[in-house]
């Protein structure tokens, strides 16, 4: 396995025991922990959708707290049933609109996919004007790429809104 130094900051965390690396003790009984991922994203999407608003439903209203790749669910949940959700923070959310960042700027790995098909999820999000295809939602790539930032995918003027979305308070800390 070679370093690229995908993530500088990644040298600050000097918390974890061993390596950090496949092999080390401390991190295969890490991973073991793991349930199995899936790659079906719609099928994860949808299930999280109905169990955890089924779960709010019985609960009662709650502050969603996620990081990283789960700040997904708390956006689903909000455009799912918002009327559940007191409101949500997102520490280090990865929930780039309409597209998955790959690296830093001096990565050789550096890049970027199209992923979120409806801008902020992979399954159907309710728009207003409404949308029933992900075609629908028209981008424009805003800036350009720089060792100081990043260009972004935004939905192309008029933008529609995320009317679901919206109700429910939004925190994220990067």
């Amino acid at each position: 396995m070679q370093d690229y130094n995908d993530y500088p900051q990644a040298k600050f965390h000097t918390q974890w025991p061993g390596t950090g690396r496949q092999g080390d003790p401390a991190f295969d009984a890490m991973v073991a922990l793991g349930a199995p991922a899936t790659t079906n994203s719609d099928a994860v999407e949808l299930s999280m959708r109905k169990a955890g608003c089924e779960l709010l439903s019985i609960i009662g209203k709650s502050f969603l707290i996620s990081h990283s790749i789960g700040a997904l669910h708390p956006i689903l949940l909000s455009d799912e049933c918002p009327e559940l959700i007191q409101g949500n923070l997102n520490p280090e959310p990865t929930t780039t609109p309409f597209e998955s960042l790959l690296g830093n700027f001096d990565s050789p790995n550096r890049g970027r996919r199209r992923a979120l098909k409806w801008g902020l999820a992979n399954t159907h999000l309710t728009y207003s004007p409404p949308a029933a295809r992900p075609e629908e939602l028209k981008t424009v790539m805003v800036g350009e790429d720089t060792p100081a930032k990043r260009s972004c995918t935004l939905q192309a003027d008029p933008p529609r809104s995320l009317p679901n979305i919206v109700r429910v308070p939004y925190v994220a800390v990067t």
